[in-house]
């Protein structure tokens, strides 16, 4: 009975607390309905303005990002931005990209490294290939400088892109750990070769406390010799990726960052796409299109259209077709590769 009696009480408190709540509630709501009605009505009143505004809302979203930039731009009116930065041009680089079409040899083109091998050299490459999981040999055979063809759809190759980006605003940061020394050296020549030298301010090639001998005196004087934009910076001990990023980040000087993997091979005019969508909002992450290099051929393989990241139902990060009439243009994607943003 006692229990009972305790319970019938609590039930009562209960009561009296929720009707309270109420009542309070609903006094409050009665006083904002009264501050806000004239409020909501005068905005009510507006919406045909709005609508009638939203081209150059538009027009302005694109103009305050650019400003909050650390470049060195002043824009003043809306004419000024329409007439420079809003000017497009063809950023690619005709001169090279014939010499690089004429290309011929192992790997070259972008095609798979198919040179008969010696007993000797089959074994070295089953070695190399259970340190470093890919064919180190074939990377080794391949040019430096390859050519990778040029796997950009037709209406990729005329696009143009914004004309005023900021000049040396570019810093490419690119870690590596026991990676191979070809593939670092192929990644730095194709950066160096296919980047507008106006845009790219430098390089930073952050070493996760590598212990390859490879890596080490040789590659700084390789470095020291063919890439006066690139600099090196060594991890006294390992911090694995994402902190060798930030100290990369750290050391450069550049606006706009990249993170390259060191094994990446970079098509014909890719910087700009990169670029423009944060010159217009710094806000943005951009995330190319990516084709892989075969791990046993060394062989480019397109993408294929399927460009935007997603995760599979067994959270697993799988490709989904981009629509056609957004092929060209940037788009939000649910999730992205790490190797290149």
């Amino acid at each position: 009975m006692l229990i009972r009696r305790h319970l019938i009480k609590l039930m009562i408190v209960l009561l009296f607390y929720t009707l309270a709540v109420f009542f309070i509630v609903r006094l409050a709501y009665s006083d904002a309905s009264k501050t806000l009605g004239p409020v909501l009505r005068s905005l009510s009143d507006k919406i045909f303005i709005v609508d009638e505004s939203i081209s150059d809302v538009n027009r302005t979203s694109i103009i305050e990002p650019v400003n909050k930039l650390r470049f060195n731009h002043t824009v003043t009116t809306n004419a000024e931005f329409n007439q420079t930065l809003l000017e497009y041009i063809d950023w690619n680089d005709y001169e090279f990209m014939a010499k690089d079409a004429q290309r011929r040899g192992l790997g070259e083109q972008g095609t798979e490294f198919n040179k008969t091998l010696s007993a000797e050299e089959q074994e070295l490459s089953e070695k190399l290939f259970q340190q470093y999981k890919f064919n180190a040999l074939a990377s080794d055979y391949i040019s430096l400088e390859r050519s990778t063809g040029d796997t950009r759809t037709d209406v990729c190759k005329v696009k143009k892109f914004l004309k005023n980006i900021p000049e040396a605003s570019v810093s490419i940061i690119i870690i590596f750990y026991n990676e191979k020394n070809s593939t670092i050296l192929r990644t730095l020549h194709s950066i160096t070769n296919k980047s507008p030298a106006k845009l790219l301010r430098e390089i930073v090639l952050v070493d996760d406390f590598s212990s390859n001998p490879e890596l080490q005196e040789s590659l700084e004087n390789y470095v020291r010799l063919h890439f006066p934009k690139v600099k090196i910076v060594r991890n006294t001990q390992r911090h694995g990726l994402i902190r060798s990023r930030m100290i990369g980040a750290n050391a450069t000087g550049g606006d706009i960052l990249i993170f390259f993997d060191a094994h990446t091979e970079v098509n014909h005019n890719y910087l700009p796409p990169l670029v423009e969508p944060i010159v217009l909002d710094y806000r943005k992450i951009i995330c190319p299109m990516i084709d892989n290099i075969a791990s046993d051929s060394m062989e480019i393989r397109p993408a294929e259209g399927r460009e935007r990241g997603a995760f599979s139902w067994d959270m697993l990060y799988k490709r989904l077709p981009v629509y056609q009439e957004d092929a060209t243009i940037p788009h939000p994607v649910p999730a992205m590769l790490g190797a290149a943003f």
